[in-house]
């Protein structure tokens, strides 16, 4: 064929190969060939690869925060835990402490009442003459008696201090609270040598104690549990505490509670 090669030729396998007359002209991946075309076609194909990055990170992302929750979790439950085992060890340590600091004052007295002497030595005299024991019987054996607090001044119906004493046993103790209804006469009051939380629990129930003395049913304490006389029986007071009541200002004379049988719950131990 002669004349001029069209340019809609094109080439196959090295061969040359005339296209259909009439076909349009092929472009390289289906793009446009106006710039408007080719624009869109861009940002089309750019943001399809920022969405499929954003959701990479995306991905990435939650699976850092996965593994940073349950790291976050673990160490909580870990951290619970120690903290559980530390509060029961406390707990446990508290018991303890609390069982000796009974147990070492099983055998202790707190004497309300008894008029001042000059020095400790008297004190233990006193404190020995409260406890007559008959002829033949061995006489009621005291280590120690002092007086609690520092010496107060003033009129002579300011009260006493209170007087701490130790017993070589704990039967010896029993022995002279058996002398309590002698001494109540004399305004003397024994009382049981408290550990603070026995003494916390006695001021929860102050005011149940008032109730149960204007009823007339005779409260009194025994370590920290609370009794009284209901139809003739000695039965333990089980009404739930309440707050504690405000402190009133010291009065010069007893209060209510020194004369039902005070409680040392008032006594600061030095």
């Amino acid at each position: 064929m002669t004349g001029t090669r069209s340019h809609t030729q094109s080439t196959v396998a090295g061969k040359r190969v005339r296209a259909p007359s009439g076909s349009p002209p092929r472009v390289a991946e289906d793009r446009p060939d106006d710039f408007q075309g080719i624009l869109r076609f861009e940002l089309a194909a750019q943001d399809e690869r920022f969405r499929v990055l954003v959701s990479q990170i995306e991905d990435k992302h939650k699976r850092a925060m996965d593994q940073m929750q349950a790291s976050h979790r673990a160490d909580v439950q870990r951290l619970t835990g120690q903290l559980d085992r530390a509060l029961n060890e406390m707990a446990q340590l508290r018991g303890a402490v609390e069982s000796r600091d009974r147990e070492s004052r099983a055998s202790h007295l707190i004497i309300k009442g008894l008029p001042e002497e000059s020095n400790d030595q008297s004190v233990l005299q006193a404190v020995s003459q409260l406890f007559p024991t008959p002829n033949g019987e061995t006489p009621i054996a005291i280590t120690e008696a002092r007086r609690l607090g520092r010496p107060r001044e003033g009129a002579p119906e300011v009260r006493p201090r209170a007087v701490l004493v130790k017993f070589t046993s704990v039967p010896s103790k029993h022995a002279a609270l058996k002398h309590s209804k002698a001494l109540r006469s004399r305004k003397i009051y024994l009382d049981s040598d408290l550990t603070p939380q026995q003494r916390e629990i006695r001021i929860q129930k102050r005011d149940r104690f008032q109730q149960l003395k204007v009823q007339n049913m005779r409260p009194f304490w025994r370590d920290e549990r609370l009794f009284c006389y209901k139809e003739g029986r000695v039965v333990e007071d089980r009404a739930p505490p309440g707050p504690p009541a405000p402190q009133a200002p010291a009065a010069s004379g007893p209060t209510p509670m020194d004369t039902a049988g005070p409680s040392y719950a008032q006594v600061a131990r030095p």
